[in-house]
Order: structure tokens, then C-alpha cells, then sequence
């Protein structure tokens, strides 16, 4: 067997998903009808629609931490209405 060698490099790529659950303003989440389901919050790579078909490199972080602080606050709020 003198066959060639023939090797190819591959690389296990783990990407944060481009879908995921749609939320308001205050990090709600919202059902099929749009409606802010009660006392369920989202953010991070959870949450959709800040991304379509590519995002720049680190910008999951910034996105998790500001939507984060969003989703974060506001159930605080609702608890003490």
C-alpha cells in the first residue's frame, strides 16, 4: 500500500446561538403572542435577536452584562410593587 497521505486540520468551533428566547425592554420574556410572561427574565446568550448571521468577536459578553443588569433589576422591582 504506497497510497498518499493525506491529513486535514479540523477545529471544534462552539458558537453562542444567533436564536434563542425573545424578551422586552426589562428583560421579560416574552410568549408567542408577545405577551411578558410573569416573573420570567432572560439575558445573555439566552435571549435572541441581537444577533443575525454573524456577531463581532466579544460582544456576547457586553450584551450578557448590560441585558444582565436589565433582567436583573427588574424583577427587584416587580417584588416590591
Amino acid at each position: 500500500m504506497n497510497r498518499p497521505l493525506r491529513l486535514s486540520l479540523q477545529q471544534l468551533v462552539l458558537r453562542l446561538p444567533l436564536a434563542g428566547l425573545k424578551v422586552d425592554d426589562k428583560g421579560s420574556v416574552l410568549d408567542n403572542n408577545d405577551r411578558s410572561i410573569s416573573g420570567l427574565f432572560a439575558a445573555g446568550e439566552l435571549v435572541g435577536g441581537l444577533f443575525y448571521e454573524n456577531y463581532p468577536g466579544g460582544s456576547g459578553l457586553m450584551a450578557g452584562a448590560v441585558y444582565g443588569k436589565i433582567a436583573g433589576e427588574n424583577p427587584c422591582f416587580t417584588c416590591y410593587r
